[in-house]
C-alpha cells in the first residue's frame, strides 16, 4: 500500500508499508516489494541491476535510484542527479549502539530523534556516493539539525550536503 508520495527537487520518492506473505521469505518479499514499487514509478524490475558496492542502478536508463526498507517500510527514490534515502522504523535502543555512528562533532546531539536522524543522514551520503566512502563515522560530519524546517546540513570531506526529513508514523525518513 503507498503511505506517500514525493517529489523533490532532486527526484520523485514513494513511501510503502507492506506486510510479508505468510512464510515469505524476507529477500523474496522485499525484492517484491520493490519490484512493485519501481514499477509504479515506470521502470521495468529487469533493469534493477546492483553494482559493486551493492549500490542499486537502472541499465537502460538515464535515471539514477536509491532504495531503503526497514521492517516493512519501503522507499524508492529516482532523479536525475546523485541522490540517497534511507528510512528507518525508530528504535528506542539506538543510544546504546551511538558509539559506533556518532563522531566528537555529533556528541551535541543526544535525543532518539536526533540519533536516528544522524545515523540516517550518514546512510544517505553514503547512497549518494555510491559507497565510496571512507570511514563514514569519522568523516560524514553532521553540521545542523533544523527541526523546525525538516533540514540537515552535513559535509564529507570537503563536501557539503543539503538533506531533509520526514517523521510520521514510528518512522524517520532521510534524502536529498
Amino acid at each position: 500500500m503507498i503511505i506517500k508520495s514525493l517529489n523533490t527537487a532532486n527526484g520523485r520518492i514513494i513511501i510503502s508499508y507492506e506486510e510479508p506473505i505468510s512464510n515469505e521469505k524476507k529477500r523474496v518479499f522485499e525484492k517484491r516489494v520493490i519490484y512493485k514499487l519501481i514499477s509504479i514509478l515506470d521502470i521495468q524490475p529487469a533493469d534493477l541491476h546492483y553494482g559493486e558496492r551493492g549500490n542499486p542502478e537502472l541499465l537502460t536508463s538515464p535515471l539514477n535510484i536509491s532504495i531503503s526498507h526497514s521492517k516493512g517500510w519501503f522507499a524508492v527514490y529516482i532523479g536525475n542527479s546523485a541522490i540517497g534515502i534511507d528510512i528507518q522504523d525508530q528504535k528506542s535502543n539506538i543510544s546504546k549502539a551511538k558509539s559506533f555512528f556518532l563522531n566528537k562533532h555529533e556528541i551535541q546531539w543526544s535525543t532518539d530523534i536526533d540519533l536516528h536522524l544522524i545515523w540516517s543522514s550518514k546512510e544517505v551520503i553514503y547512497k549518494i556516493l555510491k559507497g565510496d566512502v571512507e570511514d563514514v563515522m569519522i568523516n560524514v560530519i553532521i553540521l545542523e539539525i533544523d527541526h523546525l524546517n525538516h533540514k540537515i546540513k552535513a559535509q564529507y570531506i570537503d563536501s557539503k550536503f543539503d538533506l531533509f526529513f520526514d517523521l510520521f508514523d514510528s518512522v524517520i525518513l532521510v534524502y536529498n
